[in-house]
């Protein structure tokens, strides 16, 4: 996963912008994200059709999380849904807030999760 192109539109919610991911000279997916110095809101993350199923957005949110961690930032994902983020996050011990069970398609029951915030590795106290 290369990088975030520049912004190419405000979000109406006030501070977040959508982004191109780039990866081997293509844009693979777009994101909208909140940044300043000291936090990182991740509000949504898509990758195109044709390039699902490769990993990139594991890549690009693993990439994203290590270079925060490394500036003493805790990232952020907020409003998260798909089954395999929520998995994926446990994993690199996310801490979960408004973690609900809901009936998903079909009858089946999922997960959803309003945020999904990673403390820096050996770090008691979060930073806000």
């Amino acid at each position: 996963m290369e990088s975030l192109g520049d912004p190419f539109k405000d979000d109406p919610l006030p501070g977040y912008k959508h982004y191109n991911i780039h990866a081997g000279g293509h844009s693979v997916g777009k994101v909208i994200l909140r940044k300043t110095e000291d936090k990182f809101n991740l509000l949504h993350l898509e990758i195109s059709p044709e390039w699902r199923g490769r990993g990139l957005g594991f890549k690009w949110m693993g990439k994203v999380i290590d270079e925060l961690w490394a500036k003493g930032i805790e990232p952020v994902f907020e409003l998260a849904h798909n089954q395999n983020v929520i998995k994926w996050a446990k994993e690199k011990g996310g801490v979960f807030s408004g973690h609900k069970r809901v009936e998903g398609p079909e009858g089946k029951m999922e997960s959803t999760v309003e945020s999904i915030r990673f403390p820096l590795p050996g770090k008691g106290k979060s930073k806000k």
